[in-house]
């Protein structure tokens, strides 16, 4: 069985991939696991005052996501007079105060090395929030959170265009990434997206590739 990445074109790699839902090449230490479930248990006890606390812990809608997105991120610039907030962020919280965003996500692996060993602990997957304005539909927040829901990144639009106009900004689409591998004669087994770190495979998390396996040949 053969794993595949999309990028520009199709990389072959080993497959060590294992049973679940999401697939990795490869796993991480008994202590990064343990200090993973030490850290979950800290975000689900986490009160309301805490850094750690979001509303739904460990999201499983999108709904979900974006309240837990909503809440670190008001959060962050409460206590910072809205005159003083940098002019895109303070267009952002203008926006979610208006209900003026709809939201999509997806959920990926992560293969990068930091997937073992984060001050959050193991990290095997991660969720992409798209923010898009209701009004056109165009991408306006780009934004990452682990597992548990906190946030890891965000990328903010800083000017008229969508991030889908945007070169390095375009996440592949699933049902186009299938009908190009069928064309080369490919089988489309268990895709998931995916962030890697490398020179020749640049997939960050905010903008992962697609890999499949290959079936049995």
């Amino acid at each position: 069985m053969r794993a595949c990445c999309w990028l520009l074109g199709l990389l072959l790699l080993p497959s060590a991939a294992s049973a679940g839902e999401l697939w990795a090449l490869s796993g991480c230490t008994e202590a990064d696991d343990a200090r993973s479930r030490q850290v979950a248990q800290e975000v689900l006890a986490a009160p309301p005052t805490s850094e750690l606390h979001v509303p739904h812990p460990f999201p499983e809608t999108v709904g979900e996501a974006f309240a837990d997105f909503d809440h670190q991120y008001v959060r962050s610039w409460s206590k910072q007079p809205r005159r003083f907030v940098p002019a895109e962020d303070r267009w952002m919280l203008e926006l979610l105060e208006s209900d003026a965003l709809a939201a999509e996500w997806l959920t990926g692996a992560n293969w990068a090395p930091s997937r073992c060993g984060l001050v959050h602990g193991t990290q095997p997957a991660f969720h992409v929030l798209r923010l898009k304005l209701r009004a056109d539909g165009g991408e306006v927040a780009r934004i990452v959170l682990l597992p548990s829901g906190l946030l890891r990144s965000l990328r903010l639009r800083r000017d008229q265009r969508s991030f889908a106009m945007m070169d390095g900004h375009h996440i592949e689409d699933m049902t186009a990434a299938q009908r190009a591998a069928t064309e080369r004669g490919l089988n489309f087994e268990r895709p998931q997206y995916v962030a890697l770190a490398g020179p020749t495979m640049p997939c960050s998390e905010a903008n992962p590739c697609i890999a499949f396996r290959d079936g049995e040949r």
